[in-house]
């Protein structure tokens, strides 16, 4: 168990900054999980139906505290401090998109069956990260070429965007982040406009 990443996390709506506050055994997993059910239309939430409303891509998921346990640690202990945690985190965040803001537990089987069997699925299947090893443009408004980076991880740390958004960009999910605009570099080196 000391293996996954357990914690607090949060999903922030970028356009209003109204949080979602959960915390989780498993945070790539959870994160699936969410995306799973705003994708299938699951559950009866709050924070679902404001992905709904405001779309997916106006969403961030981010960790809050990252746990670490021993080996010595039960399971029973866990789910407390993480009840425990997350309860910490409520109360001074004052989530929006939380429906129990007092009293908060872990609730442990909230999956379905089908559901965990397409989260294992997901998560075991290979990321394809080959756009993250290709050379980029970042372009202003009108395709000229502004600069390059090796990289789009490069382009989202020196620009200080959140994880993904480049790559958004790139594979035409979006048009832009936060007025970049990237393509990637080619073969001959001339960008594509």
């Amino acid at each position: 168990m000391a293996q996954c990443k357990m914690g607090i996390y949060k999903i922030v709506n970028t356009i209003n900054n109204k949080i979602y506050i959960g915390s989780t055994k498993r945070m790539s997993a959870r994160k699936a999980e969410h995306r799973y059910r705003y994708k299938n239309h699951k559950g009866n939430s709050a924070i679902r139906s404001a992905v709904l409303k405001y779309g997916e891509d106006n969403f961030r998921f981010e960790v809050v505290e990252e746990l670490i346990f021993g080996s010595f640690a039960t399971i029973e202990y866990i789910d407390e401090l993480l009840s425990s945690r997350e309860q910490f985190y409520v109360d001074i965040l004052h989530p929006e998109y939380n429906i129990k803001l007092k009293d908060v537990t872990r609730n442990t089987g909230v999956c379905s069956e089908a559901q965990r069997e397409h989260l294992k699925r997901i998560c075991r299947l290979p990321k394809d990260k080959t756009i993250y090893r290709k050379s980029i443009y970042e372009l202003d408004k009108f395709g000229n070429i502004i600069r390059e980076f090796r990289c789009a991880q490069d382009a989202e740390r020196e620009l200080n965007l959140s994880s993904g958004n480049v790559s958004r960009v790139l594979s035409k999910k979006r048009p832009h982040t936060k007025h970049h605009y990237f393509k990637l570099k080619t073969i001959n080196h001339e960008c594509p406009v």
